[in-house]
């Protein structure tokens, strides 16, 4: 006997996010319903404060022994804290989602994305997306497509000390795994410019 689509419990999906404490993700949470009258539409459903997130890659369902092999690879990876300005609010128009984004991200987060796919190649585990990289918060999903273009805001800082292993069901609410701080101090770098990206709008977390 085979069992309908709709009574098929779906897999869980494991990704790495970046995760704010919950002071921020409360004052974020609390600026969705003004943010959303700028682009029109009602709210749908808002992301709960304890699940905003940003992806950092995203790697689907996955077996006992490739979880596994992707907590040991984070455990094994040593990347550098830094701060990740919040100034960029728009909307994909197909999905009608709301969102918010770095304006420029800063090299320690692209080489923590790099560091991570390569990893992950490394150890043959796949990774959904293998475009380029488009960090943004999925802040609620609307009623209607949003109009409008994406516009500059007033910055929220974010000092990221640490990335997490994720998993959901699929969708909210998420699972956090396990987390890894990133270094603070005592090792410098040499000092690159920050690199301007365009927000796409992709199928994952």
């Amino acid at each position: 006997m085979q069992l309908s689509k709709s009574r098929i419990k779906p897999e869980p999906n494991d990704f790495f996010a970046l995760w704010p404490d919950a002071g921020l993700a409360q004052a974020l949470s609390g600026r969705i319903p003004l943010w959303r009258e700028s682009f029109g539409g009602g709210i749908r459903k808002t992301t709960a404060a304890s699940d905003l997130h940003l992806t950092l890659v995203f790697m689907g369902a996955l077996s006992d022994g490739e979880r596994k092999e992707v907590l040991s690879i984070a455990q094994g990876l040593a990347a550098q804290a830094f701060v990740l300005r919040l100034d960029r609010l728009g909307s994909f128009h197909r999905s009608k989602t709301l969102w918010l984004a770095p304006a420029s991200v800063p090299p320690e987060l692209s080489d923590l994305v790099a560091e991570l796919r390569s990893r992950l190649e490394t150890a043959r585990i796949p990774v959904r997306g293998s475009g380029a990289f488009s960090p943004h918060l999925t802040l609620a999903r609307l009623t209607e497509p949003p109009s409008g273009e994406s516009r500059v805001i007033e910055p929220i800082d974010w000092r990221v000390a640490d990335f997490g292993l994720a998993r959901s069901q699929p969708g909210p609410p998420y699972q956090i795994v396990e987390r890894w701080p990133l270094i603070t101090a005592g090792e410098s770098r040499v000092p690159t410019g920050p690199v301007e990206v365009e927000v796409q709008e992709t199928g994952d977390s």
